[in-house]
């Protein structure tokens, strides 16, 4: 595969999404500092590890699903 049209419309579009996923979660922060400040993550602090594992296993294990493998 070489490099043209299709790989640069691809990353246009990753940086697209990545930089909209970046202002997106920088201003939702934002707003909760302003509105609850730093007293909401002493109280509801949640460990987003074990939340991305399981996100990712459950994905893995239904593209393998449904691809038949």
């Amino acid at each position: 595969m070489g490099v043209d049209g299709s790989w640069a419309t691809a990353l246009t579009g990753v940086g697209l999404h990545s930089a909209a996923m970046l202002v997106t979660i920088a201003v939702v922060a934002a707003l909760i500092y302003e509105w609850f400040g730093l007293a909401v993550l002493r109280s509801a602090w949640v460990n987003v590890d074990l939340i991305w594992t399981l996100a990712l296993a459950a994905t893995g294990t239904a593209l393998l699903v449904a691809s038949g493998t």
